[in-house]
């Protein structure tokens, strides 16, 4: 074969490769295209719905809850509503016997008041350390005198009962206030249950404190401690803490006992007395 035949059948070869390609490369019609196009593009992205416009507020929707507020609640009280059946651990309402005679029986016995008990003595460390006696200890014995000069032993006043027995002095306010409530609250109320005062001046037996005792009208002993050895039997200041009020029984011991008067103290002496008077 000569070298001219090659070259045409190369030349014919090319012509063949390019005819087959102008033929693949043709355009297609132009709906085809359009159609084509379409389906790539619904391929690549995918279909959406369209928007919806919200709805009005008013509005009922069947899947939202009746109380959004209930949404709020976590744990496991959020899991039912209110109204649901309530947890098996909830008191259940008691059940009525069928016969009247059992009901009698179920019911509890009402709860009957404790009777009243003698007030509380409440002392710091200090003013605790202030007493030579406490309640449980007597009196011990004092040889005093009454606001003529006249011996007056402390033990031989005690009533049948009870005694209120109070150390004063007349430039204490609260200590001459208290000289004049023995009247009103110890003889007035609790004079006919076999209860009595004695109230003790600590110091000598001045005009000022004899005008006091005729001012208030004081009907029941006023002794006098004029050197303040008889407070000093029962105090380690005899200089402070007064006035000191001891509620004995008949025979001195110490019951109750306070060692200021205020509004506290008048409170507790009268508990004290009225539940002492009731036994």
């Amino acid at each position: 074969m000569t070298y001219q035949t090659v070259r045409i059948r190369q030349g014919l070869l090319c012509a063949a490769v390019l005819s087959i390609a102008c033929g693949c490369n043709r355009q297609q019609p132009e709906p085809e295209r359009r159609q084509a196009a379409a389906e790539k593009e619904s391929v690549r992205r995918p279909a959406t719905k369209p928007p919806t416009s919200p709805a009005p507020a008013n509005e009922s929707h069947p899947d939202t809850p009746a109380h959004p507020a209930v949404s709020d609640r976590v744990g496991p009280e959020a899991e039912s509503p209110p109204g649901d059946t309530p947890p098996s651990d909830s008191p259940k309402p008691a059940e009525t016997p069928d016969n009247p005679a059992d009901a009698a029986i179920a019911k509890p016995a009402p709860l009957v008041s404790p009777p009243g008990a003698l007030p509380s003595i409440a002392l710091t460390a200090a003013h605790r350390a202030t007493c030579k006696v406490f309640a449980g200890d007597t009196l011990p014995p004092m040889s005093l005198v009454d606001l003529d000069g006249a011996p007056a032993p402390l033990d031989k006043l005690f009533g049948e009962r009870l005694t209120i027995v109070l150390f004063w002095q007349h430039t204490d306010p609260d200590a001459v206030e208290a000289v004049d409530d023995m009247a009103s609250l110890v003889l007035k109320s609790y004079g006919k249950r076999g209860v009595r005062a004695v109230a003790i001046h600590v110091g000598p037996a001045t005009d000022e404190v004899k005008a006091i005792v005729q001012r208030d009208q004081v009907t029941y002993p006023v002794l006098v401690d004029a050197d303040g050895a008889a407070l000093a039997q029962v105090a380690a200041d005899v200089r402070g803490l007064m006035p000191r009020i001891f509620l004995v029984d008949a025979t001195g011991r110490i019951l109750w006992f306070d060692i200021e008067y205020s509004r506290t103290t008048r409170r507790d002496l009268d508990l004290a007395l009225r539940f002492l008077t009731r036994q």
